[in-house]
């Protein structure tokens, strides 16, 4: 339960994590603002106070976690040279953030039920182009043609999202097995694309 004596710089962090747990958990339709309430042992009025409406709760809940992901790909980023360390820092920092976020916690970018409301769409946009540009700079330094890179780079995109999914049901898989995981199935793709750039 949250204390009372919280000050709104604690307290804010804690109900958007309790918040984006239960919207990867519920969907945002089946989230609803009194179990969010209940799980950050707070009242519907404080919530409300906090977040003027759900739609404005789960931006919350998108630029948490969203500034989150991309640090920790960032992070992961650095030091790592050449296409194949690139591509792979870039999956355990997905990976590793998932996994400190009980790995559904990227769901909420990636999220297939979430609100139709233009705010969030330009928002979830804006992270999965930044996710994008940090994939597709390693692809332009090995494929000439920028259409191949690009097309590169949503295949990449879209076998992560997948295999992350895919990871979520198996919990005794860690984020380093994935990457380890990652590393033996892409080899062949990276290595030859090293090659031949």
């Amino acid at each position: 339960m949250a204390s009372a004596r919280l000050s709104r710089a604690e307290r804010e962090p804690q109900m958007l994590e309790i918040a984006t747990e239960v919207f990867c958990q519920r969907g945002f339709a089946g989230a609803s603002m009194n179990e969010i309430a209940t799980r950050c042992g707070v009242s519907k009025p404080m919530l409300y106070l906090y977040f003027d409406s759900k739609q404005e709760l789960y931006l919350s809940c998108l630029a948490f976690v969203g500034e989150g992901l991309i640090a920790a790909i960032e992070k992961s980023l650095a030091g790592a040279h050449g296409v194949t360390e690139e591509v792979l820092a870039i999956a355990a920092g997905l990976f590793g953030y998932a996994e400190q976020r009980e790995r559904a916690w990227w769901g909420v970018i990636y999220a297939e039920t979430m609100p139709a409301n233009a705010a969030v769409a330009e928002a979830t946009a804006d992270y999965r182009m930044r996710i994008f540009a940090l994939i597709n700079r390693a692809m332009a330094e090995v494929f000439e043609d920028r259409i191949d890179a690009e097309a590169a780079s949503h295949a990449l995109i879209g076998a992560g999202e997948s295999l992350l999914r895919w990871w979520v049901l198996r919990p005794p898989d860690s984020a380093a097995d994935m990457a380890r995981r990652l590393a033996r199935i892409l080899a062949p793709f990276l290595d030859g694309a090293e090659r031949s750039s």
